[in-house]
């Protein structure tokens, strides 16, 4: 099928049906590659734990490194925020995020946080709908 995304598709005929397989594992996949070659470098920041990484991808990893995080304990604050600057409430729910009145709340949280923050915040969010949706508003 077209591009791999549709069951069906309507011709001028008619419509043509088809049924796909598709593996979700990617053990199968890896198999191969994961024997065939010599070095295999994985990086990335959210890998961790590789125990069960490597068990997803069915291969054992004779060398590992797990190198400590760049970013200091002391630079990191993980949290939520149940109200907003104004004190509005804050729910992210998919009824609430196209609320201008939400979107405004969010929006000048996210401002005072990066007055308050020297040298930038990561602020994360659902989805790019979402990002588009701030963004544009």
């Amino acid at each position: 099928t077209a591009g791999g995304w549709y069951s069906s598709k309507k011709s001028t005929v008619g419509w043509a049906y088809s049924i796909n397989f598709w593996c979700l594992n990617p053990a199968v996949a890896f198999l191969s590659v994961g024997f065939e070659t010599r070095s295999i470098i994985l990086t990335s920041g959210t890998l961790s734990p590789m125990n069960s990484f490597q068990s997803e991808l069915g291969v054992p990893f004779k060398i590992q490194l797990e190198a400590n995080h760049v970013i200091d304990r002391n630079q990191v604050w993980v949290g939520t925020i149940g109200r907003g600057p104004t004190n509005k409430m804050l729910q992210a729910t998919f009824r609430n995020t196209e609320n201008y009145e939400f979107q405004d709340e969010l929006g000048r949280l996210v401002l005072d946080v990066c007055k308050a923050v020297p040298q930038g915040i990561l602020c994360f969010l659902p989805s790019y709908a979402m990002l588009n949706k701030l963004l544009d508003r």
